[in-house]
């Protein structure tokens, strides 16, 4: 994340030439904004502010290593701590300035009825006795690779299970979280090709809030998408909050902490410098 950053207090000078990329910092933390405490490495602290998630008294690691500074964002903290010396504190003025990337989805969506599971598989011996044990009932197993099928065991050594799906044309299967059926339409070439039957006008809930089933015809079927304003949804590189609905479409923007999108101030404290802990050339 790009910061500017602002070096709030000034620093004791000192003749040495401070951390360097190698060296083993151990430090103590404090991350405040509008007078509250959102983490810290001080017990006393994380208790009067309700933090139970937190690194007590000191974190250390090696200058030149990546360091996440809290569960919040990644703090280029290295270059924070470099030239520090032992019993310094610093305390940094830190102003984001990457913008939340939104985004827009459409309402509508046609989705391919057909899908495809493999009709034979193969697993290590050793996970197949961990999930089933080493009796097998009628050389049948179920609840495989969450299919709702049974399995049957075709071959069996020491180490690997090869396992054919007893499946037939036209036999319909409910999967898990689906509120339609699924009908097998053929077992040719080592798959099974599965028909999704929905039924139109049918609504359902999903990621994106409550759907419903605008059409249907042998190919495809058409969905629309209505999700509230302000809930949580898995984009398609992260977490969003949805932050408007149109009749057209869906606007939503990455979910970003609080602390993401606030000025805060990062206090550090370099408690010990252990000196060449480890090489770095760069």
């Amino acid at each position: 994340m790009g910061v500017l950053v602002l070096i709030v207090l000034s620093v004791i000078a000192c003749a040495l030439p401070g951390a360097v990329k190698g060296d083993l910092a151990e430090i103590s933390y404090t991350i405040t904004a509008d007078n509250k405490v959102y983490a810290t490495t001080n017990p006393v602290l994380a208790k009067e502010n309700g933090i139970t998630t937190f690194v007590e008294n000191s974190t250390g690691f090696i200058l030149g290593d990546v360091f996440f500074v809290s569960r919040y964002e990644p703090y280029p903290m290295e270059d924070y701590v470099l030239g520090m010396h032992e019993g310094e504190e610093k305390s940094i003025q830190v102003v984001p300035t990457v913008l939340p990337a939104t985004k827009r989805v459409e309402r509508e969506k046609w989705v391919g009825r057909l899908l495809s599971s493999p009709l034979h598989t193969t697993m290590a011996r050793e996970e197949f006795d961990s999930l089933f044990g080493k009796t097998i009932v009628n050389n049948e197993v179920q609840n495989l690779n969450f299919r709702p099928w049974v399995f049957s065991v075709v071959s069996m050594n020491n180490t690997a299970v090869k396992l054919t799906a007893k499946v037939k044309a036209n036999e319909e299967y409910d999967f898990p979280d689906t509120p339609w059926k699924f009908k097998v339409t053929d077992t040719v070439g080592g798959a099974i090709t599965l028909k999704q039957e929905p039924a139109l006008g049918q609504k359902f809930q999903t990621y994106l809030g409550l759907t419903e089933i605008l059409a249907v015809n042998d190919d495809q079927f058409l969905v629309r998408r209505t999700p509230l304003a302000g809930m949580f949804v898995d984009g398609p590189d992260g977490k969003y909050v949805v932050t408007e609905v149109t009749p057209k479409d869906i606007g939503i923007r990455s979910a970003r902490t609080y602390l993401e999108e606030t000025p805060h101030t990062l206090t550090v404290k370099l408690l010990k410098l252990t000196s060449s802990v480890r090489s770095q050339d760069k």
